[in-house]
């Protein structure tokens, strides 16, 4: 009878790890699980967050001075607001258990860098196990 070892969560070959070089001091590490592998209740909470979000209004373009029923009525024809790439990036690293020090850090980086995470941690994703634990660090 064939014997198959399914990695878990809590398996080494399901996260990946990125390292940011500084200017100065040791490099910038943090590790991040798989995609697949976020345990349930962060992905949940990461759900939860976009669900929130995206019901959020942009209210920045109504005035102040309307009366209560064009105020009411100017919410509800109110855009939602715009979710970036930034921002969605900053919090599934939040959520997958990232210290708030290092997502204070990474909030501080260029757009280009929290891209190539998300690009990376994507693709790093999309590959069987077998292909991840083989491929070398970069």
């Amino acid at each position: 009878m064939p014997s198959f070892t399914i990695p878990s969560e809590f398996d080494d070959d399901i996260t990946c790890e990125f390292v940011i070089n500084r200017k100065t001091g040791a490099p910038f590490k943090f590790t991040v699980p798989l995609l697949d592998y976020l345990p349930l209740d962060q992905a949940d909470r990461f759900d939860k967050w976009i669900a929130d979000r995206s019901a959020e209004k942009d209210l920045s373009g109504i005035a102040d001075d309307l009366s209560p029923e064009d105020r009411e009525k100017a919410i509800a024809e109110a855009p939602v607001k715009t979710i970036t790439d930034r921002e969605v990036v900053l919090k599934m690293v939040e959520i997958a258990g990232v210290g708030q020090q290092k997502v204070d850090f990474l909030a501080k980086q260029p757009n280009g860098v929290l891209d190539r995470i998300w690009k990376q941690w994507q693709e790093a994703s999309r590959l069987s196990l077998g292909e991840f634990a083989a491929s070398p660090a970069t």
